[in-house]
């Protein structure tokens, strides 16, 4: 039913050893991005409490990138951690959404 290739298999040798490493990684990296998210949103409504139109059409837009670059984030670390062939491909497909 699916076209596993050598490559296939190699990365998941290559991976296997690292996931725990990499769990560690996305848990940090997670952190921090919803961390950032609260900060910049703070941003859209101080310039909303003080009328900055401007400002808060910069800080909006840097709401939407962040929250791109998380889902993007959810994606890999779902990818990643898949164990199944159809869950693979599932997240790999939606990943592919962000590149249209």
């Amino acid at each position: 039913m699916y076209n596993i290739t050598d490559t296939d298999l190699e990365f998941k040798q290559l991976l296997e050893p690292k996931l725990k490493e990499f769990e560690g990684q996305f848990e940090r990296n997670m952190f921090t991005q919803e961390a950032t998210l609260e900060m910049i949103y703070e941003g859209v409504n101080h310039s909303d409490f003080n009328d900055f139109k401007n400002n808060r059409l910069i800080w909006n837009a840097a709401c939407y990138v962040k929250i791109v670059s998380y889902d993007l984030k959810v994606i890999a670390k779902n990818l990643t951690f898949s164990k199944r062939e159809w869950e693979k491909r599932y997240f790999a497909k939606t990943s592919w959404i962000f590149n249209l």
